[in-house]
């Protein structure tokens, strides 16, 4: 008889080729374990590292989604817990419908265990980020990558130790914060940050862009008026885009 898990597994398989996803190579592994329809085609996963650690994830598609196509790739961090909840918001309200329009694949983590992406969960994204080049064949080699609050702290956080992998960085808001000396790693690669006018991590924002432009960077910080730290006039995602498509 054949058991039950293996039967699982090759429906899945059957069912990822259906939606043009594509199956996973043995070095990207994962598994899906919900669909839901966000706007376009989005559906959640999780991968399974080689440390034992599992990471779960979104995956959204443009429309008519080609897998033999080579597409712009975002890695998104969410904000606040980096709970696979928050992945669904973050996705939601910033990146769903930019990459509908743009025509961009968009790919975001929860944190691993409740390790935040800027302390320990860090030293497991690297595998993820490979496996997710494997899988997607980003354009120009590279992905882009993003943060929303908790997940701009981790943007910054990844990059400076993983530049290799990464075209752009964009955070709404985020900051170098303690890895303010290794920004020279990045300064080849296209910085946006967004920040609210009202937010108390305004100065952080502001000395990460000081300390950029002073090593030549390519930065740019983007002030919003009459906003906190929840900054709902980038909802739709119109004003990242536009950074994001100058960056490919």
């Amino acid at each position: 008889m054949v058991p039950f898990a293996l039967i699982l597994v090759v429906w899945l398989s059957t069912e990822l080729h259906a939606q043009g996803v594509g199956v996973p190579t043995e070095e990207s592994f994962s598994t899906v374990i919900s669909t839901k329809k966000v706007t376009g085609s989005t559906t959640y996963h999780v991968m399974q590292l080689t440390a034992g650690i599992a990471i779960e994830y979104a995956i959204v598609l443009p429309p008519a989604f080609d897998p033999q196509r080579i597409y712009p790739v975002l890695v998104a961090l969410p904000p606040g817990q980096q709970t696979i909840d928050l992945v669904t918001d973050s996705l939601n309200e910033y990146w769903v419908e930019g990459a509908m329009q743009h025509g961009w694949v968009v790919i975001s983590p929860a944190a691993p265990g409740n390790r935040f992406y800027f302390k320990e969960g860090e030293k497991f994204i690297s595998e993820f980020l490979d496996s997710v080049a494997v899988r997607f064949h980003p354009e120009g080699g590279k992905l882009h990558l993003a943060g929303v609050s908790n997940g701009g702290l981790s943007a910054f956080h990844i990059a400076v130790r993983h530049p290799d992998k990464f075209r752009s960085v964009l955070t709404a808001p985020g900051s170098a914060g303690d890895d303010l000396k290794k920004l020279k790693r990045l300064k080849s690669i296209p910085v946006a940050m967004f920040v609210g006018e009202k937010d108390g991590w305004r100065p952080e924002v502001e000395l990460t862009q000081v300390e950029l432009s002073r090593l030549g960077g390519q930065v740019q910080v983007t002030i919003l008026p009459n906003e906190g730290h929840i900054l709902s006039s980038l909802y739709g995602g119109k004003r990242m885009f536009e950074f994001l498509e100058l960056a490919r």
